[in-house]
């Protein structure tokens, strides 16, 4: 089972957790991941506002 097929027959939400540059987690609750490409099972995206997680992210 790839990625695409386990998001799209799994239910309930996903947890996203990151760290900043210091190590200091933080977890958020959002709807199953997209897949942006119909060719790729493999990159999913998450659709977040510039908000801690997205600091997070960008970090990095």
């Amino acid at each position: 089972m790839n990625l695409r097929e386990y998001f799209e027959n799994t239910k309930g939400v996903g947890v996203l957790a990151t760290a900043d540059s210091n190590g200091k987690v933080n977890a958020a609750i959002y709807a199953r991941p997209h897949f942006l490409d119909p060719d790729d099972d493999e990159t999913l995206t998450f659709i977040m506002a510039e908000r801690l997680s997205h600091a997070n992210v960008q970090s990095w």
